[in-house]
């Protein structure tokens, strides 16, 4: 009897094992995502990088909390590029300035993110859902200095 009871218990940590390793596989997209909580000077993309190669890839949802902000100055690139299902939420400032062409928030669609599912708290506590770009009552985006096309 005792070898039965052995390989009762190995089979049922190999199921165990199993089903951890198949959530694993269908939790998600495997994007981590991302909170801005101090100020920084790189562009973000919630998936992959644009042709230009310039920010940091894979950014998944993508939080700039109060007071802090992404500020660069790069022409025909986003200071953030939405290219996915992740939301992008700002409670903080977003900047792209002293160059032309200017863009403040790229959105990509040929891919057709389903954004229905995307839910966060927004400053007041509130929930949002649905949305995949939400500017809270302080956030605000500046496109200014030389140049045209902003």
């Amino acid at each position: 009897m005792p070898i039965v009871r052995i390989m009762e218990a190995f089979l049922i940590k190999q199921r165990l094992l199993m089903s951890v390793a198949a959530a694993a596989l269908f939790a998600g997209s495997g994007l981590a995502d991302t909170t801005i909580s101090s100020d920084t000077t790189t562009a973000l993309t919630t998936g992959t990088l644009l042709s230009s190669g310039t920010g940091t890839a894979n950014a998944g949802n993508i939080t700039i909390d109060s007071g802090d902000s992404i500020k660069i100055s790069t022409t025909k690139i986003g200071v953030i590029t939405v290219d996915t299902s992740s939301y992008v939420y700002s409670d903080g400032t977003l900047k792209n300035s002293g160059v032309s062409a200017a863009y403040g928030i790229h959105v990509d669609v040929s891919s057709s993110p389903d954004l229905s599912g995307a839910s966060f708290i927004n400053a007041s506590s509130s929930t949002i859902t649905g949305t995949g770009i939400y500017l809270d009552s302080s956030s605000s985006l500046l496109l200014t200095g030389d140049g045209t096309g902003k």
